[in-house]
């Protein structure tokens, strides 16, 4: 039976999310936590095989600090669940240590989800990929600006002339 610990503030979403796992014969909420204090109660307490994090805990991204600690000082495998698509947030979710990153209006994909954190292969959701690929080709494109601008400062007035007038 794989454990895990819900952290999610809507409790509506609590209610239906603790439901819909509860019919996966291999699944278990051991725990539902609304607050950072609550999860980390909940995590010390049950020792969950995964963590399902909600970023936004009390109009606040709490969760991705929560993960941050989750993971480095008690080695969770934390899956974010979540609203939010923004790039930059999606980064911060996994530089804080997330495993997965699950959009909230994909829940039904939650099972398998938690399924591959506990074993520890889980694999990136297309829309995360898809923002990584495009952070990744941003990243290179700043990087050559970056390499131009570092070349065309080493270069004298003179050099520079002499490759204009080459170009």
């Amino acid at each position: 039976m794989i454990k895990g610990v819900l952290v999610e503030d809507d409790p509506d979403w609590v209610r239906g999310l603790c439901s819909y796992l509860a019919s996966q014969p291999d699944l278990e909420v051991v725990a539902a936590a609304s607050t950072p204090e609550e999860a980390w109660q909940a995590a010390r307490l049950h020792m969950p095989d995964v963590v399902l994090m909600d970023i936004m805990l009390a109009e606040s991204p709490a969760g991705i600090d929560l993960t941050a600690e989750l993971t480095a000082e008690l080695g969770m495998k934390v899956v974010m669940l979540t609203s939010l698509t923004e790039k930059t947030t999606i980064f911060d979710a996994f530089r804080a240590g997330a495993i997965d990153y699950k959009v909230k209006s994909s829940f039904e994909e939650l099972p398998e989800a938690v399924r591959s954190a506990y074993r520890g292969k889980a694999p990136i959701s297309a829309d995360a990929a898809e923002a990584m690929r495009e952070e990744f080709r941003r990243l290179k494109r700043l990087e050559r600006d970056v390499q131009a601008k570092e070349l065309r400062d080493s270069l004298t007035p003179t050099e520079l002339q002499v490759l204009r007038m080459i170009h």
